[in-house]
């Protein structure tokens, strides 16, 4: 092959490598125009197609879409039956934070779904909003008792992120202690752990796992105990 031959070849691969590129970002660009255009009240139609793909740019867009979006996304989850349709509300109401508190009765109703995806994805949100204690801490404890075990480390770790100090809370966690999952237990150890000082009845209980087999219960055993002792 001489070097005019190989410089041509060059060239039209250049060229056609270029077009691609140059069609890729028109139609990037062309997806971008139709998401723009939609207002909050399109936003929360399309998280309700049956489409994930669809839900997920929905998801991202409604995640900023501040207080005023929270009442529609509501109205959404409760009358949307879909599982798929209530993960992707219930994970905008998570990444939202305390802006969606109106969105914590209906959460911890979806603590009672059949679906225990439904149930999972609710107390991790539960823990994320961090709002409205008086109604979080009592179905959130409740779920420690759930019949899936992703469902109760879930509920766990809602409330390490609330930190409560009610001696009832602490009473259903160190009952957990003694959970048949070691996952469980290690993280009951942990919400133990984030409440401190307050969790100081949870020592004895604390100090059995510290001698038990599993390595992961007694890490979080030994750290529970030094945060409760500090």
């Amino acid at each position: 092959m001489t070097n005019k031959t190989l410089i041509i070849g060059l060239c039209l691969v250049s060229l056609i490598c270029g077009c691609k590129r140059k069609r890729k970002l028109e139609t990037w660009e062309k997806r971008e125009q139709r998401y723009e255009d939609k207002t909050p009240e399109e936003w929360v139609k399309l998280i309700q197609n049956p489409r994930q793909v669809v839900r997920r740019e929905a998801a991202r867009r409604l995640i900023y879409g501040g207080e005023e979006v929270v009442p529609m996304l509501i109205e959404a989850f409760e009358k949307n039956k879909r599982g798929g349709v209530r993960l992707s509300i219930a994970r905008v109401f998570g990444d939202m934070g305390p802006t969606a508190a109106p969105a914590v009765p209906a959460l911890c109703q979806a603590l009672k779904d059949k679906n225990w995806a439904e149930r999972d994805v609710a107390a991790e949100t539960l823990g994320k909003v961090r709002s409205n204690p008086e109604e979080t801490l009592p179905a959130l404890t409740d779920a420690l008792k759930d019949t899936e075990s992703r469902v109760r480390i879930k509920a766990a770790e809602a409330i390490a992120r609330l930190r409560p100090n009610a001696p009832d809370i602490i009473a259903a966690l160190i009952e957990n202690l003694e959970d048949e999952d070691e996952n469980v237990r290690a993280n009951t150890c942990d919400a133990l752990g984030a409440i401190g000082p307050p969790a100081n009845s949870a020592v004895p209980a604390l100090q059995k796992l510290t001698k038990q087999e599993s390595v992961i219960v007694q890490m979080a055993a030994d750290e529970a105990l030094r945060k409760i002792n500090r």
